[in-house]
Protein backbone atom coordinates (compact mmCIF):
# COMPACT_ATOMS: atom_id res chain seq x y z
CA UNK A 1 0.00 0.00 0.00
CA UNK A 2 1.78 3.10 -0.91
CA UNK A 3 2.14 6.11 1.50
CA UNK A 4 1.18 9.00 -0.62
CA UNK A 5 -2.15 8.73 -3.06
CA UNK A 6 -3.60 11.27 -5.48
CA UNK A 7 -5.27 11.86 -8.68
CA UNK A 8 -3.35 13.27 -11.73
CA UNK A 9 -5.97 14.03 -13.99
CA UNK A 10 -3.52 14.43 -17.29
CA UNK A 11 0.53 14.08 -17.60
CA UNK A 12 0.32 16.94 -19.68
CA UNK A 13 3.53 18.70 -17.99
CA UNK A 14 5.86 16.61 -20.28
CA UNK A 15 9.60 15.33 -19.15
CA UNK A 16 11.66 16.89 -15.98
CA UNK A 17 14.65 15.80 -14.77
CA UNK A 18 14.01 17.66 -11.37
CA UNK A 19 13.70 15.25 -8.09
CA UNK A 20 10.42 13.59 -7.83
CA UNK A 21 9.94 16.34 -4.24
CA UNK A 22 9.93 19.58 -6.84
CA UNK A 23 8.64 18.03 -9.77
CA UNK A 24 4.79 19.25 -10.58
CA UNK A 25 2.49 15.96 -10.57
CA UNK A 26 1.69 16.38 -13.99
CA UNK A 27 5.47 15.67 -15.02
CA UNK A 28 7.61 12.44 -16.14
CA UNK A 29 10.26 10.93 -15.95
CA UNK A 30 10.33 9.88 -19.43
CA UNK A 31 7.83 10.04 -22.41
CA UNK A 32 7.85 7.81 -25.15
CA UNK A 33 6.11 8.05 -28.07
CA UNK A 34 3.96 10.82 -26.14
CA UNK A 35 2.45 13.86 -27.22
CA UNK A 36 1.57 16.59 -24.35
CA UNK A 37 -0.61 19.17 -24.89
CA UNK A 38 -2.33 21.70 -22.53
CA UNK A 39 -5.86 21.55 -23.82
CA UNK A 40 -6.38 17.90 -25.11
CA UNK A 41 -3.73 16.64 -22.62
CA UNK A 42 -1.27 13.71 -23.42
CA UNK A 43 -1.78 12.34 -26.62
CA UNK A 44 -0.41 9.91 -28.94
CA UNK A 45 3.09 11.40 -31.04
CA UNK A 46 1.66 12.20 -34.38
CA UNK A 47 3.09 10.05 -36.92
CA UNK A 48 5.59 10.70 -39.77
CA UNK A 49 3.63 10.95 -43.25
CA UNK A 50 6.04 10.10 -46.35
CA UNK A 51 5.06 12.82 -48.81
CA UNK A 52 7.76 12.36 -51.49
CA UNK A 53 11.13 11.74 -52.41
CA UNK A 54 13.08 14.53 -53.38
CA UNK A 55 16.16 13.17 -54.06
CA UNK A 56 18.17 9.50 -54.33
CA UNK A 57 20.62 10.50 -52.04
CA UNK A 58 20.88 13.21 -49.60
CA UNK A 59 23.81 13.47 -47.06
CA UNK A 60 22.60 14.77 -44.38
CA UNK A 61 25.61 16.21 -42.89
CA UNK A 62 26.21 18.32 -46.06
CA UNK A 63 22.43 20.05 -45.62
CA UNK A 64 20.57 22.61 -43.60
CA UNK A 65 17.29 22.78 -43.83
CA UNK A 66 14.78 25.42 -42.59
CA UNK A 67 11.46 26.06 -42.33
CA UNK A 68 9.65 29.10 -44.15
CA UNK A 69 6.45 29.08 -42.75
CA UNK A 70 4.52 32.68 -43.66
CA UNK A 71 1.36 32.12 -43.34
CA UNK A 72 -1.20 29.33 -43.78
CA UNK A 73 -1.08 29.16 -47.54
CA UNK A 74 2.80 29.43 -48.18
CA UNK A 75 4.99 27.12 -46.13
CA UNK A 76 8.43 26.03 -47.61
CA UNK A 77 11.62 23.66 -47.00
CA UNK A 78 14.48 25.50 -47.95
CA UNK A 79 17.65 23.00 -48.58
CA UNK A 80 21.53 24.60 -48.22
CA UNK A 81 24.36 23.63 -49.43
CA UNK A 82 27.80 24.43 -50.56
CA UNK A 83 26.96 26.79 -52.73
CA UNK A 84 23.64 25.75 -53.70
CA UNK A 85 20.41 25.61 -52.74
CA UNK A 86 16.56 24.34 -53.18
CA UNK A 87 13.65 25.29 -51.91
CA UNK A 88 10.53 22.69 -52.10
CA UNK A 89 6.61 23.23 -50.78
CA UNK A 90 5.41 21.04 -48.23
CA UNK A 91 4.48 18.38 -51.01
CA UNK A 92 7.90 18.03 -51.93
CA UNK A 93 7.85 19.78 -55.03
CA UNK A 94 10.87 21.87 -56.01
CA UNK A 95 10.61 25.52 -56.90
CA UNK A 96 13.05 27.33 -60.02
CA UNK A 97 15.85 28.45 -57.91
CA UNK A 98 19.03 30.75 -59.15
CA UNK A 99 21.91 33.20 -57.51
CA UNK A 100 21.68 36.75 -59.25
CA UNK A 101 25.68 36.24 -59.29
CA UNK A 102 28.22 34.03 -58.97
CA UNK A 103 29.42 36.25 -55.48
CA UNK A 104 26.21 34.94 -54.53
CA UNK A 105 26.80 31.48 -54.99
CA UNK A 106 30.51 31.81 -53.53
CA UNK A 107 28.70 33.34 -50.08
CA UNK A 108 27.45 29.99 -48.93
CA UNK A 109 30.68 27.74 -50.28
CA UNK A 110 31.07 26.30 -47.02
CA UNK A 111 33.25 23.28 -45.56
CA UNK A 112 30.42 22.31 -43.06
CA UNK A 113 27.20 23.30 -44.46
CA UNK A 114 25.29 22.06 -41.99
CA UNK A 115 27.01 23.66 -38.99
CA UNK A 116 28.45 27.00 -40.56
CA UNK A 117 24.85 28.41 -42.73
CA UNK A 118 22.28 29.76 -40.37
CA UNK A 119 18.44 30.87 -41.82
CA UNK A 120 16.50 32.99 -40.39
CA UNK A 121 13.02 34.52 -42.04
CA UNK A 122 11.95 37.90 -41.79
CA UNK A 123 8.18 38.25 -42.57
CA UNK A 124 8.64 37.64 -46.46
CA UNK A 125 12.70 37.34 -46.73
CA UNK A 126 14.90 34.54 -45.69
CA UNK A 127 18.73 35.71 -44.29
CA UNK A 128 20.69 33.22 -44.65
CA UNK A 129 24.55 33.86 -42.87
CA UNK A 130 27.77 31.86 -43.42
CA UNK A 131 29.79 31.65 -40.49
CA UNK A 132 32.64 30.48 -42.03
CA UNK A 133 33.27 33.96 -43.69
CA UNK A 134 35.19 36.67 -42.55
CA UNK A 135 33.59 39.69 -42.72
CA UNK A 136 35.69 42.79 -44.71
CA UNK A 137 36.72 45.80 -43.51
CA UNK A 138 34.84 48.96 -44.86
CA UNK A 139 37.32 51.68 -46.19
CA UNK A 140 37.96 55.08 -44.85
CA UNK A 141 36.43 55.85 -41.21
CA UNK A 142 33.41 57.99 -40.50
CA UNK A 143 33.82 61.50 -39.88
CA UNK A 144 34.62 62.14 -35.99
CA UNK A 145 32.08 64.83 -35.69
CA UNK A 146 32.50 67.74 -33.39
CA UNK A 147 34.35 66.59 -30.43
CA UNK A 148 34.46 69.89 -28.63
CA UNK A 149 30.97 69.82 -28.09
CA UNK A 150 28.61 68.19 -24.96
CA UNK A 151 25.42 67.25 -25.54
CA UNK A 152 22.16 67.10 -22.90
CA UNK A 153 19.54 64.84 -23.77
CA UNK A 154 16.50 65.17 -21.77
CA UNK A 155 15.61 61.60 -22.00
CA UNK A 156 12.69 61.21 -19.68
CA UNK A 157 9.83 63.43 -18.26
CA UNK A 158 8.37 63.13 -14.68
CA UNK A 159 6.34 65.07 -12.39
CA UNK A 160 7.60 66.42 -9.14
CA UNK A 161 12.00 66.37 -10.35
CA UNK A 162 14.24 68.56 -10.39
CA UNK A 163 16.67 68.77 -13.76
CA UNK A 164 19.88 71.05 -13.24
CA UNK A 165 22.85 71.64 -15.16
CA UNK A 166 26.25 72.21 -14.04
CA UNK A 167 29.46 72.81 -16.35
CA UNK A 168 32.60 72.78 -14.96
CA UNK A 169 31.50 71.95 -12.03
CA UNK A 170 29.70 75.34 -11.49
CA UNK A 171 25.88 75.53 -11.21
CA UNK A 172 24.34 76.99 -14.52
CA UNK A 173 20.37 76.60 -14.41
CA UNK A 174 17.86 73.73 -13.44
CA UNK A 175 13.96 73.61 -13.24
CA UNK A 176 11.63 71.52 -11.26
CA UNK A 177 8.40 69.98 -12.60
CA UNK A 178 4.72 70.86 -11.59
CA UNK A 179 3.88 67.90 -8.59
CA UNK A 180 0.98 66.85 -11.08
CA UNK A 181 -1.97 67.68 -9.07
CA UNK A 182 -3.92 68.85 -12.20
CA UNK A 183 -4.18 67.61 -15.94
CA UNK A 184 -2.71 71.15 -17.50
CA UNK A 185 0.52 70.25 -15.95
CA UNK A 186 1.10 67.95 -18.40
CA UNK A 187 1.99 69.92 -20.81
CA UNK A 188 4.93 71.45 -18.38
CA UNK A 189 6.35 67.65 -18.12
CA UNK A 190 7.77 66.87 -20.78
CA UNK A 191 10.76 66.82 -22.55
CA UNK A 192 10.52 69.14 -25.10
CA UNK A 193 9.15 71.67 -22.49
CA UNK A 194 12.40 71.01 -19.94
CA UNK A 195 14.99 71.08 -22.55
CA UNK A 196 13.82 74.25 -23.48
CA UNK A 197 13.37 75.80 -20.61
CA UNK A 198 17.14 74.52 -19.57
CA UNK A 199 17.91 76.53 -23.09
CA UNK A 200 16.33 79.29 -22.61
CA UNK A 201 18.00 80.07 -19.12
CA UNK A 202 21.22 79.13 -20.15
CA UNK A 203 21.73 81.27 -23.36
CA UNK A 204 19.43 83.98 -22.63
CA UNK A 205 18.78 84.18 -18.79
CA UNK A 206 15.21 83.71 -19.21
CA UNK A 207 12.29 81.55 -18.70
CA UNK A 208 10.22 79.81 -22.00
CA UNK A 209 7.86 82.67 -21.55
CA UNK A 210 10.63 85.61 -22.42
CA UNK A 211 10.49 86.79 -18.98
CA UNK A 212 14.35 86.91 -17.08
CA UNK A 213 14.43 84.36 -14.08
CA UNK A 214 15.49 86.54 -11.28
CA UNK A 215 16.29 83.32 -9.00
CA UNK A 216 13.61 85.42 -6.57
CA UNK A 217 9.89 84.46 -6.11
CA UNK A 218 7.32 87.54 -5.81
CA UNK A 219 3.74 87.94 -5.49
CA UNK A 220 3.21 88.56 -9.16
CA UNK A 221 5.55 85.64 -10.56
CA UNK A 222 6.29 82.39 -8.06
CA UNK A 223 8.04 80.42 -10.72
CA UNK A 224 11.78 81.53 -9.84
CA UNK A 225 12.40 79.30 -6.93
CA UNK A 226 16.34 80.70 -6.63
CA UNK A 227 20.33 80.59 -7.61
CA UNK A 228 21.35 77.60 -6.50
CA UNK A 229 20.09 74.14 -7.05
CA UNK A 230 19.54 73.56 -3.08
CA UNK A 231 16.50 75.90 -3.76
CA UNK A 232 15.47 73.96 -6.56
CA UNK A 233 15.20 70.18 -3.83
CA UNK A 234 13.76 72.73 -1.46
CA UNK A 235 10.45 72.61 -3.15
CA UNK A 236 9.34 70.23 -0.39
CA UNK A 237 5.76 71.07 -0.99
CA UNK A 238 4.85 70.47 -4.68
CA UNK A 239 4.22 73.38 -6.66
CA UNK A 240 1.33 74.13 -9.57
CA UNK A 241 3.57 74.64 -12.79
CA UNK A 242 6.89 74.62 -13.41
CA UNK A 243 9.90 76.20 -10.98
CA UNK A 244 12.94 78.06 -12.41
CA UNK A 245 16.24 78.38 -11.31
CA UNK A 246 19.23 80.26 -12.66
CA UNK A 247 22.62 81.58 -10.74
CA UNK A 248 24.30 84.68 -11.90
CA UNK A 249 27.21 81.87 -12.94
CA UNK A 250 28.05 83.10 -16.97
CA UNK A 251 28.13 81.08 -19.86
CA UNK A 252 29.89 83.66 -22.46
CA UNK A 253 32.89 80.77 -23.08
CA UNK A 254 30.18 78.36 -24.69
CA UNK A 255 27.95 78.43 -27.38
CA UNK A 256 24.51 76.52 -26.37
CA UNK A 257 22.44 75.08 -29.04
CA UNK A 258 18.69 73.13 -29.11
CA UNK A 259 18.72 70.46 -31.42
CA UNK A 260 15.40 68.87 -31.89
CA UNK A 261 12.74 68.75 -29.12
CA UNK A 262 15.34 67.62 -26.24
CA UNK A 263 18.66 67.52 -27.06
CA UNK A 264 21.10 70.90 -25.78
CA UNK A 265 24.41 71.40 -27.38
CA UNK A 266 27.00 73.19 -25.12
CA UNK A 267 30.38 73.68 -27.22
CA UNK A 268 33.51 75.65 -25.96
CA UNK A 269 34.57 78.79 -28.14
CA UNK A 270 37.82 78.09 -27.87
CA UNK A 271 37.45 74.59 -29.06
CA UNK A 272 39.05 71.36 -27.90
CA UNK A 273 37.96 69.15 -25.29
CA UNK A 274 34.24 69.07 -24.80
CA UNK A 275 33.18 71.31 -21.72
CA UNK A 276 32.48 68.89 -17.95
CA UNK A 277 28.78 68.93 -17.83
CA UNK A 278 26.88 67.58 -15.18
CA UNK A 279 22.94 66.63 -15.46
CA UNK A 280 20.92 66.23 -12.10
CA UNK A 281 17.44 65.00 -12.72
CA UNK A 282 16.33 63.60 -9.21
CA UNK A 283 15.82 60.54 -10.48
CA UNK A 284 19.02 58.83 -10.24
CA UNK A 285 20.14 60.70 -13.18
CA UNK A 286 18.14 58.34 -15.42
CA UNK A 287 15.53 61.18 -16.53
CA UNK A 288 18.49 63.08 -17.93
CA UNK A 289 22.06 62.07 -20.24
CA UNK A 290 25.46 64.15 -20.70
CA UNK A 291 27.58 63.09 -23.28
CA UNK A 292 31.16 64.19 -23.68
CA UNK A 293 33.15 62.67 -26.50
CA UNK A 294 32.82 59.06 -26.15
CA UNK A 295 29.61 56.29 -24.99
CA UNK A 296 30.06 52.79 -23.98
CA UNK A 297 27.62 51.76 -26.45
CA UNK A 298 25.66 52.91 -29.80
CA UNK A 299 22.23 52.35 -28.25
CA UNK A 300 22.91 54.93 -25.50
CA UNK A 301 22.82 58.19 -28.41
CA UNK A 302 20.14 59.89 -28.18
CA UNK A 303 17.57 59.56 -31.32
CA UNK A 304 18.86 63.16 -32.18
CA UNK A 305 22.13 65.02 -32.40
CA UNK A 306 23.82 67.45 -34.56
CA UNK A 307 25.21 66.48 -37.47
CA UNK A 308 29.07 68.21 -37.39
Amino acid sequence: MPLISQSVPSFKGGVSQQPDIIRFPDQVTELINGFPNEVEGLQKRPPTIHVKRISDKVDTSKKKYHIINRDETEQYILQLGSGKFQVFDLKGNASSCSFETDEDRQYIIADNPKESLKAVTVADYTFVLNTEKVVDAVSGTSSEGASDTTLVYIKNAQYAKTYAIYIEGEYICGVITPDGGESKQAVQTTTAFIARALYSLMSTGKKPDGIVSTGKETVDDKSDVGETYDDLLNQVGGRSSMGYSRSTASVSNYKIGLVGDSTITIQANSGGTPPKVLIKDGFGNQNAIAYMGKVTAVNKLPPIAPED
